[in-house]
């Protein structure tokens, strides 16, 4: 975080800019943290350059955008544009499918299962009454429901 000194003269809404900028940013040393905790000499070098734009009356988005031009989207703490929809909504849409196509096959799986043994020796179960059939019709109606249930 910039020192006192530095933010002297601020007004509490570019205290909050400084902050919050300070926050977003890497520190291009290691890319590990952000330059507000970060205790290289390039992380206070870019805070001191952060709180004189911030003073110069910048706004975020034009301190992001140099810092960008300076280093490339790694810069950034949390992705924007593409990236960042590339990289928060992507993972959560795949997942909702995956589920949504696991429980398609759980559900084809279970009426395979409860239509086979629903013919048992002969026997159909309709409703509640018994109906009896042949062996051949039974094996007829076993091959129709692994047909009509089969991926």
């Amino acid at each position: 975080m910039a020192s006192v000194e530095d933010v002297s003269g601020l007004t509490q809404g570019q205290r909050d800019l400084l902050t919050h900028v300070e926050r977003l940013l890497m520190a291009p040393c290691c890319y590990t943290q952000t330059i507000d905790v970060h205790m290289s000499e390039i992380a206070e070098t870019m805070r001191r350059e952060v709180t004189q734009m911030v003073r110069q009356g910048q706004t975020g988005a034009d301190i992001f955008s140099h810092y960008k031009a300076v280093y490339g989207e790694q810069i950034l703490a949390v992705p924007d544009g593409r990236l960042g929809t590339t990289a928060f909504v992507i993972p959560p849409t795949v997942a909702a499918l995956a589920t949504g196509a696991l429980a398609y096959v759980l559900y084809r799986f279970h009426a395979r299962k409860s239509a086979l043994m629903a013919i048992k020796d002969g026997a159909v179960l309709k409703s509640s009454a018994d109906v009896t059939c042949t062996s051949e019709q039974a094996e007829a109606l076993r091959a129709r429901i692994r047909a009509e249930t089969a991926f």
